[in-house]
């Protein structure tokens, strides 16, 4: 895989809810990341919001997706460990041997 590069205006904000979609964008782009390498891949990309610890579990759950005012189901959900962050990442992963692609994503309240 190349390594994208996620450009970030200057006059930003970082905590904002258009940096995540930003963010989430960048994530539904991933395909086929090997499986080692997937956490790390990741982190790269959620380093643009925060340089703090990255808080993640792979446990399948169905969290608020308030852009469509529902419950969706997830595998995988990301955060910041700061207390700046408002929105966990729920991403939608398909596993296969090859490696992890992200299907789907939305984002929801912290």
């Amino acid at each position: 895989m190349e390594d994208r590069i996620f450009e970030i205006p200057d006059d930003v904000d970082r905590n904002s809810h258009e940096f995540d979609l930003a963010l989430l964008d960048e994530l539904k782009h991933l395909h086929n990341i090997p499986v080692r390498k997937f956490e790390t891949t990741i982190r790269k990309i959620m380093r643009n919001k925060s340089t703090c610890k990255l808080w993640y579990t792979n446990n399948p759950s169905k969290e608020w997706d308030y852009t469509t005012k529902t419950y969706r189901e997830c595998n995988y959900r990301c955060i910041p460990v700061s207390r700046k962050a408002r929105h966990y990442f729920c991403l939608v992963l398909d596993r296969s041997e090859e490696g992890i692609t992200v299907k789907d994503g939305f984002l929801t309240s912290a």
